[in-house]
């Protein structure tokens, strides 16, 4: 274990099993017209290889005017409310949606905070372009292994609560493939339940794609679609009797759909630090969380809070997704094999952080 170089951020040791490459740091600045400035406070980057694969960035700073435009959809919570109990292991499984929000740690400081006696725990088992046959867990073997391999991660977690984010991938597959969807929907979610305790689900429909213009697609008959398999969710929800969380209508209003490139999201489909700051916000208020602000981001008193969520989503991403796989635990094994009692190490320090969140959430 030696200390990292070159972060301002992260004093994370860096372990064997890690291998990083750190560019030089820049700024993002973005600017929403008409609202009050809110410097966000640095991010961890240890996301970077979801943008770009296979090289862990050094930490960066964010200037950004952020904005949460209040709608109708925002202050109508769904039913039934979702309430937390004490000591519940929070599980988010799905694709890039899912996955994103470790860049970020709204959504889950925001739970902390409203929480903050229940000692919660957060795991995030997202993975870009993830579909509920896990097509893309497989690494270098068929889906069907990659969807072992996450059934077995989740038991080694064993959650109470499991936030469900697919339906997004699924619907570029068009009308015709919506039954094979619900049907293996409905076995994850069996086969889920048979690796924990019972954990009570919470739904998330997939989001709608923003209308750019050009040089970017019309995304009208895919938005059509998605609303296809979002109303296939919700009817699995119910069936489950299970919180449906239904993002399209938000995220549907011109504000949104209509907004330049960069701002709620990017590439067309993805999350800003922004988007997620309004995804947060109907997430919460859905689950009838009412009484947290995000109109100018995530109040500055929980600055620690979020850093060190951050930081113990690093550590855990390290834990189950090492950057190096192919030389600690698959085909390669035989030449550095013998750093993989690292992976146990980060979780152990994974759970210190847990607890100093907890410590800070009381605080």
């Amino acid at each position: 274990m030696r200390p990292v170089q070159g972060s301002k951020l992260s004093v994370l040791p860096t372990f064997e099993c890690v291998r990083t490459c750190l560019p030089p740091t820049h700024a993002l600045s973005i600017s929403i017209p008409q609202t009050r400035s809110y410097p966000v406070h640095q991010i961890h980057p240890f996301l970077e290889t979801l943008r770009r694969p296979f090289c862990l960035s050094v930490a960066f700073a964010i200037t950004a005017t952020i904005v949460l435009l209040s709608s109708p959809s925002a202050l109508n919570a769904a039913e039934p409310a979702f309430e937390f109990q004490q000591g519940d292991r929070v599980l988010f499984l799905g694709n890039t949606m899912i996955e994103r929000a470790q860049l970020y740690g709204t959504l889950e400081t925001c739970l902390t905070m409203a929480n903050p006696e229940k000692d919660l725990t957060f795991r995030n088992m997202g993975w870009s372009g993830d579909t509920v046959w896990a097509e893309s867990r497989g690494i270098f073997d068929a889906p069907e292994k990659g969807y072992e391999k996450m059934l077995a991660q989740v038991k080694s977690i064993n959650p109470t609560v499991i936030f469900l984010g697919f339906g997004g991938n699924e619907a570029w597959s068009g009308q015709e493939r919506l039954a094979p969807f619900a049907e293996q929907y409905r076995k994850l979610i069996a086969d889920l339940k048979a690796n924990s305790d019972g954990p009570r689900l919470v739904f998330l429909s997939p989001l709608p794609q923003p209308a750019f213009g050009e040089p970017y697609p019309d995304p009208t008959a895919y938005n059509e679609l998605v609303e296809l398999y979002a109303d296939e969710i919700k009817a699995i929800a119910q069936s489950e009797d299970s919180l449906y969380i239904n993002l399209l209508p938000r995220f549907s209003e011109p504000v949104f759909r209509n907004s330049e490139p960069g701002k709620y999201f990017e590439r067309s489909m993805n999350l800003t630090e922004v988007g997620y700051l309004v995804w947060a916000d109907e997430v919460l208020h859905q689950l009838g969380i009412h009484d947290i602000d995000l109109t100018h981001g995530l109040p500055e008193a929980w600055a620690e809070v979020n850093a060190q969520i951050l930081k113990k989503n690093e550590l855990y991403f390290h834990h189950w997704r090492p950057q190096n796989i192919t030389y600690l635990l698959l085909f390669r094994k035989h030449e550095q094999g013998n750093n993989a009692v690292e992976l146990d190490q980060l979780l152990e320090l994974t759970a210190e952080v847990d607890k100093k969140i907890h410590q800070l959430a009381k605080q």
